[in-house]
């Protein structure tokens, strides 16, 4: 009998392993198969204005929102989302500010945690949508119109775009 390299037998050995730990062709794991097509459905998105310690809540059009002064020197307001029917793993949020007929903020985009609520239900509150350096909202009328575009995306590019035209309150420090 001719011998066997330690290597062969160390692939063989893995082989076995985790074809009968369920990973590997025919056992239903792989990225193709319908059991990892994730969420199913239409997104259901939920936006709103929840700081860090708070809970999320919709904000609809025309609610009053603070303008923040952060403890590093920018300036933001709080965003909050509650998401179903996407892929909570690698979810992409990007924002867009626009008050007085100019940009105020834009994010390039960014990764965001999220946390389980209810069985498929994820949010995140204390996401900050910083304003544009050089834009200061100290001279900005109370209940400024503040349009919000926020963009989420899961890792499976089932994307989700929401408006909102909340009335910007200037100006409130880090809470």
């Amino acid at each position: 009998m001719p011998a066997v390299s330690s290597a062969r037998l160390l692939v063989a050995v893995l082989t076995l392993s985790l074809v009968s730990c369920g990973v590997g062709p025919g056992t239903g794991s792989s990225s193709g198969d319908a059991a990892d097509a994730g969420p199913t459905g239409d997104p259901i998105v939920s936006f709103g204005n929840a700081g860090p310690s708070e809970t999320h809540v919709e904000t609809p059009d025309n609610a009053p929102v603070d303008v923040i002064f952060g403890v590093q020197g920018g300036w933001h307001v709080w965003g909050s989302v509650r998401i179903q029917n996407m892929d909570p793993q690698g979810m992409y949020a990007r924002y867009e500010l626009t008050a007085n007929n100019a940009v105020a903020g834009d994010s390039s985009g960014r990764n965001m945690p999220l946390r389980q609520v209810s069985p498929g239900v994820y949010e995140a509150v204390g996401l900050t949508m910083f304003l544009a350096d050089g834009v200061d909202p100290r001279g900005w009328a109370d209940d400024t119109p503040l349009h919000v575009k926020a963009t989420f995306r899961d890792r499976r590019n089932k994307e989700v775009v929401v408006e909102r035209d909340w009335l910007a309150t200037c100006c409130e420090t880090q809470r």
